[in-house]
């Protein structure tokens, strides 16, 4: 065989090699398997690299086998062929994270639970959730679909595109600290960046903005201006506290928690500074939005308790009633008409439910009270709110979740999804991405 016949025949395993390891990960989301629950997922995001391989498969079957041509071009059909482990290592190595048994059952919790939270808002779209990941980074933070990502850099190597290459996020992710694998009780923050993708997958931003317009008209620019900056946050607080309920605002107080000096040097606040609201603010917006839902007692006590340590006044806060009122009752065309607060609610008997099973916990006892697993993520923080000094309640609440998906996984068929053409014309234009860019470098 000549090096011409070897170099092809390299370059023949080489794309094989990609098909066979998208079927690997394909078979893990069978009945039984770790992925399960991410069929549908993976299936997605396999289809759309297909169609990538799809082009390079047909660029190497058009290179002559008879003359230096091949020498020419199996460096290039390599580096396609990398570009693709990489863009799908950005996918793979999140996923791969179910594979390690001491993050089994707290990711398992924390799917589901987005699972839930997302299904409130944005079921009826047929799409995937997010993709749940542990990293290095403070807080929970999304990447929503359509967001542009750099896949990560391979060995340090530079790649043909010189790290240049973007794609849009066919997937959404949301990652979140690794410190909280010992900490259930912060899962109930995964609420709010659920909100951020059903913002984006409903396509909620020109809609909220006329509400907060409608509400801050009459404010002074540099405040109107503000709140219409911060919509997507105040909009993903709101969401999340709709969503978990009480046991939210208990989380994020705790999260926004810091120096008393810091915290006070954020009012006046600078719009363009931080795509946040000041933390007195944000905890203010929710304990509104508890009150308006009917958690009066709630928000009256978090509110107490972080005026106690953060006293602050500051006109901002006296806008909170103009503002949550009209995100929460103005209607959505991407809720089907509903008003968010039709949509997304964490029901008094959810909170009863959670408070149940957070004394249950806190005390040894059997938890038998619910099974809905957005409640018992909010009971793990009614918990620690509890007992915050013991652990042991946290971890009677994840293998109670674990039990509840044990027993929906042997009674519900799993979610899939069926692959789109547009997946596969997706993936093809990748590649006519990445001759332009090589043209362009």
């Amino acid at each position: 065989m000549s090096l011409r016949e070897r170099k092809l025949a390299e370059l023949a395993d080489q794309v094989r090699g990609v098909d066979a390891d998208f079927e690997c990960w394909l078979e893990e989301t069978a009945d039984g398997k770790p992925l399960r629950k991410h069929n549908s997922q993976v299936r997605r995001l396999t289809e759309q690299l297909r169609g990538l391989v799809d082009v390079i498969s047909a660029e190497m079957d058009a290179i002559p086998a008879d003359g230096d041509e091949v020498l020419r071009q199996c460096r290039k059909v390599q580096r396609r062929v990398l570009e693709v482990h990489r863009i799908w290592d950005y996918y793979r190595s999140k996923l791969g994270q179910r594979y390690v048994s001491w993050y089994q059952q707290y990711l398992a919790a924390a799917d589901e639970f987005t699972w839930e939270c997302y299904r409130l808002g944005a079921e009826h779209l047929g799409k995937d959730t997010a993709l749940v990941f542990l990293n290095g980074d403070f807080s929970p933070f999304t990447l929503d679909r359509g967001r542009q990502f750099t896949p990560e850099r391979a060995g340090g190597q530079q790649s043909i595109e010189y790290l240049r290459f973007v794609t849009e996020l066919p997937v959404p992710v949301i990652g979140l600290p690794w410190y909280q694998l010992a900490h259930l009780a912060d899962m109930v923050l995964v609420a709010h960046e659920v909100g951020h993708v059903v913002w984006t997958d409903l396509k909620l931003g020109s809609e909220a903005e006329t509400h907060l317009l409608g509400a801050v008209a009459d404010l002074p620019g540099d405040r109107r201006d503000a709140w219409l900056y911060w919509g997507p946050e105040v909009f993903a607080d709101l969401y999340g506290v709709l969503a978990a309920g009480p046991a939210y605002a208990s989380a994020l107080a705790d999260l926004l928690a810091a120096d008393p000096d810091k915290v006070r040097a954020e009012f006046p606040p600078e719009s363009a500074a931080n795509d946040h609201p000041p933390a007195s603010l944000r905890i203010a917006l929710v304990t509104k939005a508890l009150r308006h839902n009917g958690f009066v007692e709630a928000a009256d006590t978090r509110a107490a308790a972080w005026q106690e340590n953060y006293p602050s006044s500051d006109p901002y806060l006296d806008d909170v009633d103009l503002v949550v009122p009209a995100l929460l009752d103005g209607a959505y065309e991407g809720f089907q008409g509903a008003t968010m607060l039709e949509r997304v609610r964490f029901s008094q008997e959810q909170e009863r439910q959670a408070a149940l099973t957070a004394h249950a916990a806190a005390v040894g006892q059997s938890l038998t009270h619910t099974e809905d697993v957005r409640a018992l993520v909010a009971a793990a923080r009614l918990a620690f709110d509890r007992v915050p000094g013991d652990a042991e309640p946290q971890r009677a609440i994840v293998v109670k979740i674990q039990s509840v998906l044990d027993n929906r996984r042997r009674n519900e068929a799993r979610r899939t999804s069926v692959p789109s053409s547009n997946d596969r014309a997706a993936g093809a234009a990748l590649h006519a991405l990445f001759e332009m860019t090589e043209k362009n470098s």
